[in-house]
């Protein structure tokens, strides 16, 4: 006995009929207590004996003799036809089929639908090949001007805002936490380094040091006029906080330097398109730029710093606070 099994849906194929039990009309009918009753039914069929295979029987003549064996035999008399015969069967695994296409094929359809449409959106996101110099140039422009674009946003601040990336402090030195915002990092690198610097000329001016200033004011007047200490006096005072000033000027240099690689570099790689081809080594030539232009700039920002930092050497010529300071220090000493 065999069945056939189709989703929820089944039909038994009842084959080796020749050698059928007693009460087998009903059985096929799915009539009586020991039967098995399916919304399909069952189907008999007359399978080729052993030595009807070694003799070459066709299937046509053996639905023939499996025709001739339901008219001729008794135990079949009263079974309605649908139940006997290969012929039947076929037809019912037609019908079954025919059913099937029928309720799936809407959804085949739309799926294939889907999937084209998918297709063509994927397509779409694909560049356009190139073939020409003229064809090349064109995207490449169009690169560049997305990138400046990209880069002027966010140098102006205009950036999307995530409230789940603030922080109550800004650190520096946590470069696990930069992002493309270039307007606030750099802003808060600016603010960093003011407040160094602030730190160093505030131990100048404090309540703690004056006295000791004034002391040493007081004990290098030398053959000057009263109440004006010799420039040299003051100069060398200075020159302690002085010297501390290197150290932050030249760490904002570097932090910039290193800060703006890679913020550009992951605004490049956002602005080149995924699916071109040329996307790695583009990508790998303007970094090359990107950090040869950064290190040309470099160099010129640490040239002016140094000329700035000799410049202030001199507290004297360039600083204008000097007489304010020096003021200050008598009044918090006396």
């Amino acid at each position: 006995m065999t069945f056939f099994l189709l989703d929820e849906r089944q039909i038994i194929a009842v084959s080796k009929i020749d050698k059928h039990d007693k009460g087998i009309a009903e059985k096929l009918q799915g009539l009586g207590s020991s039967s098995i009753s399916m919304r399909l039914g069952c189907v008999a069929v007359l399978n080729r004996k052993q030595e009807e295979i070694d003799a070459n029987i066709s299937f046509t003549e053996m639905r023939r003799r499996e025709k001739e064996f339901f008219q001729t035999n008794p135990a079949f008399a009263d079974v309605p036809k649908k139940f006997l015969g290969s012929d039947e069967l076929i037809k019912k695994l037609v019908v079954i089929q025919q059913e099937r296409i029928r309720s799936t094929l809407p959804q085949v359809i739309e799926s294939v639908k889907e999937k084209l449409r998918q297709a063509q959106e994927d397509l779409k996101r694909i560049p356009a090949a190139i073939f020409t110099e003229n064809h090349a140039r064109i995207a490449f422009n169009e690169i560049l001007r997305n990138y400046r674009t990209a880069i002027e946003k966010r140098s102006q601040g205009d950036y999307e805002i995530d409230i789940d990336k603030t922080s109550d402090k800004f650190d520096p030195n946590k470069s696990a936490e930069w992002d493309d915002r270039i307007a606030f990092h750099l802003k808060m690198i600016m603010k960093y380094t003011s407040k160094k610097i602030h730190d160093i000329f505030s131990k100048f001016s404090a309540q703690e040091h004056s006295a000791n200033a004034v002391r040493s004011i007081e004990q290098n007047y030398g053959g000057g006029l009263p109440n004006f200490p010799s420039t040299n006096i003051v100069q060398q005072l200075y020159q302690p906080y002085h010297k501390k000033l290197e150290a932050p000027c030249k760490y904002l240099v570097n932090w910039v330097e290193n800060y703006m690689i890679r913020c550009l570099e992951f605004i490049l790689d956002k602005v080149l398109p995924n699916e071109a081809t040329f996307k790695l080594y583009l990508g790998r030539e303007i970094s090359k730029i990107i950090r040869n232009v950064i290190a040309q700039s470099k160099e010129k920002c640490m040239e002016n710093v140094e000329q700035i930092l000799k410049m202030e050497e001199k507290v004297f010529t360039v600083n204008p606070q000097y007489m304010k300071t020096f003021n200050d220090l008598k009044k918090n000493a006396s």
